[in-house]
C-alpha cells in the first residue's frame, strides 16, 4: 500500500511538473564584443532574429558581464515559421544577420518542441559555441 502510495505521489508530481518543463526557454549567453543574431535556413521566407516578425538578438558582453537573451518558445515557433520539427539556422555575431555580406559563424538545428539546439557546423575559428540542451554559449575561441 505504501509503496503504491509513493508510486502515485511520484507520478502525479511529475505530471505536474511537465508544464514546467515543456515552458523553459533558449538561452543565449554571449561572451564576445559583438552581438548575435540568428537567420533561419529552413523556412520559405529565411527570416532574421530581427526583423518584421521578432526582435531578438543577444547584446554584447558589457562589464565582464556576459549579454543574454530568453527565447520563449512561442517566439522560435515564429521565428522558424513551424509549430513542430527541426528549424535551421545560421548565426552570425552581426546585429542584423547577413546584411553587408557578413558570414556566418555557425550552422545551428533547434528542436521547435522542446528548443534544444545541436550544433551542425561551427564556420569561424575565431568563435567557439558550445551548447547544452536549449543553452546556447558564444564565446571567442582560445
Amino acid at each position: 500500500m505504501l509503496l503504491k502510495k509513493c508510486a502515485l505521489i511520484g507520478s502525479t508530481l511529475a505530471i505536474l511538473g511537465l508544464p514546467v518543463l515543456a515552458s523553459a526557454n533558449l538561452l543565449t549567453y554571449n561572451y564576445t564584443n559583438e552581438i548575435s543574431t540568428v537567420k533561419i535556413t529552413s523556412s520559405i521566407l529565411k527570416l532574421c532574429s530581427v526583423g518584421p516578425l521578432s526582435n531578438k538578438f543577444t547584446p554584447a558582453i558589457k562589464n565582464g558581464i556576459p549579454g543574454n537573451s530568453s527565447t520563449t518558445p512561442a517566439e522560435v515557433k515564429t521565428i522558424c515559421q513551424q509549430f513542430s520539427g527541426t528549424c535551421e539556422a545560421d548565426m552570425y555575431a552581426t546585429p542584423n544577420c547577413d546584411a553587408g555580406g557578413a558570414k556566418p559563424i555557425a550552422h545551428l538545428k533547434i528542436d521547435v518542441g522542446n528548443l534544444a539546439v545541436a550544433i551542425v557546423s561551427k564556420l569561424s575559428p575565431k568563435y567557439a559555441i558550445d551548447v547544452a540542451g536549449s543553452t546556447v554559449v558564444v564565446k571567442y575561441a582560445g
